[in-house]
């Protein structure tokens, strides 16, 4: 499975178009928002769009992160619906296996402890264009020397700390990060016309285009949140775009709408 990738501002697209926001030189020990849910089309099922949280320390090589959030990919889940996922890479997404980097439970690492919620769970309530809107909640914090993933208020359980380098995630993440992500495979000529969130543009606006809101990051080891004040940061606008405000202020606290359509009029 390819992974989610991070990229780099300015750096080319390459197979892994974003639509996100990322906070950066911060200390932070964990994030939290909600996301808005959507059975985003996927053109080929080794292709996958999702909706996700980053938690990022470390440098080049030394990239570590730890992920969660909702993807659709046919290939790893066995149908065309959202799921939950987890992931985390040690090694800046170099290689994949036990410890070492990977989706779910695919390799070891991750510890699960819900007897209820787990990575590649499927997600049953559906957002609909001009009807209703369901979001679900996730949350990363370190606690104890471990990562925990939270969904929806259920602890279903943590990357173990030992995994992750001083200078990585073994004690603090320096860089938080929401947003969407479309896997565009080298092999399928062309952009990609898989969907981003509800496949719609962000202003479109509530009921239509996707969302992330109430997004806020973990500054203390005390469990302080504040809020996310993060930067755009968009390859491909004319395929995935986004927009919002993350000023923290309102019902709606740092948010941003996000997605589009792919290959299309404005997308070649």
């Amino acid at each position: 499975l390819p992974p989610a990738r991070l990229f780099t501002l300015g750096a080319p697209s390459g197979e892994h178009p974003h639509a996100a926001a990322f906070q950066q030189g911060v200390v932070v020990y964990g994030t939290e928002g909600l996301i808005n849910v959507w059975r985003p089309w996927v053109e080929w099922s080794d292709e996958f769009s999702l909706g996700q949280l980053w938690l990022v320390a470390g440098s080049g090589p030394g990239t570590q992160t730890v992920e969660a959030g909702l993807q659709v990919r046919k290939d790893s889940y066995g149908d065309w619906e959202p799921h939950i996922f987890v992931f985390f890479t040690t090694n800046n997404y170099y290689s994949y296996g036990d410890y070492v980097g990977g989706y779910n439970q695919d390799v070891e690492g991750w510890k699960q402890v819900s007897d209820t919620l787990f990575p590649g769970s499927g997600v049953t309530l559906l957002s609909q264009v001009g009807g209703p809107q369901y979001d679900m909640q996730f949350k990363v914090q370190l606690d104890r020397g471990n990562w925990w993933v939270s969904v929806n208020g259920v602890w279903m359980g943590y990357y173990q700390n030992g995994m992750f380098a001083i200078n990585g995630m073994r004690f603090q993440a320096d860089q938080a990060g929401w947003g969407g992500e479309v896997f565009d495979a080298a092999a399928h000529v062309g952009s990609s016309s898989t969907d981003m969130g509800s496949g719609l543009f962000p202003w479109e606006g509530f009921g239509r285009a996707a969302y992330m809101r109430n997004l806020g990051v973990q500054v203390d080891q005390l469990g302080t949140i504040a809020p996310f004040t993060g930067t755009w940061r968009c390859e491909k606008p004319t395929c995935y775009d986004i927009t919002g405000n993350l000023s923290g202020v309102g019902a709606w606290g740092s948010y941003f709408y996000y997605g589009g359509v792919g290959r299309g009029v404005t997308c070649l």
